[in-house]
């Protein structure tokens, strides 16, 4: 919630843990509570935002006491949105940008759709950049003392993919083949949901017995946006195999 303190705004949506598909229909309630005895918001606007975050360079001229051009080129985090849509929740008779809020409850319905080729939502766990964020957005400008006030409501948005048309026939195989150890992994199925289980298959040949203290599978995230890579291990597990394995 937000605005400020006497006037709360919100936003219900028909996905309580606002998670969509990419162009699926949003629909919901934006809502405010106002204290006061009434009230007036000028230059209302609620959209929908996706924003991407990534380490770049930035270069400036400028020009010395000389008159000499100079480029300094610096590198830091920027964000920038890729995509900005208007939601229209309610009109005013007078002008569409001003509300008046009447003391208590007010709240109007509204729906959009999504686009159908929207990347996934993406990000770090820690935080760090690069990152693909969505989010609603709520502008309002309280004329009585000329402050403007921003509230943001985050999506997680997924894309729209048949994964059933993926041949699972093939599966995905990785092969390392150094000192004499063979080893052979293989993952099934290809593409997973949240909540489903994977199957990893390993083979091993070990002609010269080198001894093998522990296996360890990672699943890893890799992103990349403009020029940045950022990989990062989402979790990892120690595979069990028996005792005599370890000298064989």
């Amino acid at each position: 919630m937000g605005i400020g303190k006497s006037t709360l705004a919100d936003v219900q949506l028909n996905h309580s843990d606002s998670f969509y598909y990419a162009g699926e229909k949003v629909t919901g309630i934006i809502s405010f509570h106002n204290h006061h005895r009434k009230l007036t918001l000028n230059n209302v606007s609620f959209g929908f935002i996706g924003e991407v975050g990534y380490t770049g360079q930035k270069t400036r001229h400028s020009r010395d006491s000389m008159g000499n051009i100079q480029e300094e080129t610096r590198t830091g985090q920027q964000q920038f949105s890729f995509i900005n849509i208007h939601i229209q929740f309610t009109h005013s008779k007078d002008n569409e940008d001003k509300m008046i809020l009447e003391h208590g409850h007010n709240s109007w319905p509204f729906e959009f759709s999504l686009p159908q080729n929207l990347p996934p939502s993406s990000g770090s766990i820690t935080g760090s950049y690069p990152y693909i964020k969505y989010y609603l957005f709520i502008n309002t400008d309280r004329t009585w003392f000329k402050s403007i006030k921003a509230q943001t409501f985050p999506l997680i948005i997924f894309p729209n993919v048949n994964i059933f048309n993926i041949n699972e026939d093939r599966q995905s195989t990785a092969v390392y083949n150094r000192n004499d150890l063979y080893v052979k992994a293989c993952l099934s199925p290809q593409s997973i949901l949240p909540g489903e289980k994977i199957s990893l298959d390993i083979d091993i040949q070990n002609n010269k017995q080198l001894k093998i203290k522990e296996i360890e599978a990672k699943l890893i995230q890799q992103r990349e946006i403009d020029r940045n890579h950022h990989a990062e291990v989402i979790f990892k597990v120690d595979l069990p195999f028996s005792q005599d394995f370890k000298e064989t």
